[in-house]
Order: structure tokens, then C-alpha cells, then sequence
């Protein structure tokens, strides 16, 4: 309700300012504005969602205690114990 009511708020003072043309660009210019305002909360609520503070038990149970896997260290991969005992002249 309030967009069609800033869009129709802006037609009209666009239309008042500069005709037909200013009609069009006051309707964006007010659509743009309460898109930007309601973007702009939603993005402070994130914020203060990402910024509260987590209960011990929660970050307890999403940590995840592994080591990070690093690339080329497969069993696939690793050369046998056998192999780097032998000299290399073999």
C-alpha cells in the first residue's frame, strides 16, 4: 500500500513539475525510494541477527571439529612406505 501510494505520490508531483515525462520519472523516483528504505531494514535486521549473541549450547553442537582437508592428500595419493624406503637406483 505504501508503494502504490509513493508511486502515485511521485506521478503526480513529477506530472506538476514537468509533464508527461516527469509523471513517469516521479513514479520510478518514488518506487526507488521505498524499495531502498525497505531494503535498508531489511538489512539492519540482518545485521542485528547476525551481531546477537549465540547460546553456548547452540555453537556448541554447530562446530564441526575436523581437520580442513588439504589438496593431494588422499590415500590414492600418498606414495607407499615401501616405495620411499627403496633407493632410488632400484
Amino acid at each position: 500500500m505504501i508503494l502504490l501510494i509513493a508511486i502515485v505520490l511521485g506521478a503526480l508531483v513529477g506530472a506538476a513539475a514537468s509533464g508527461e515525462g516527469g509523471a513517469l520519472a516521479g513514479a520510478l523516483f518514488g518506487w526507488l525510494i521505498v524499495r531502498s528504505l525497505r531494503q535498508q531494514r531489511e538489512i539492519e535486521a540482518l545485521r542485528k541477527r547476525a551481531e546477537a549473541p549465540v547460546p553456548a549450547a547452540a555453537r556448541r553442537d554447530e562446530r564441526v571439529e575436523r581437520a580442513p582437508a588439504e589438496e593431494g592428500t588422499d590415500a590414492t595419493t600418498l606414495p607407499s612406505p615401501t616405495a620411499a624406503a627403496a633407493p632410488a637406483g632400484e
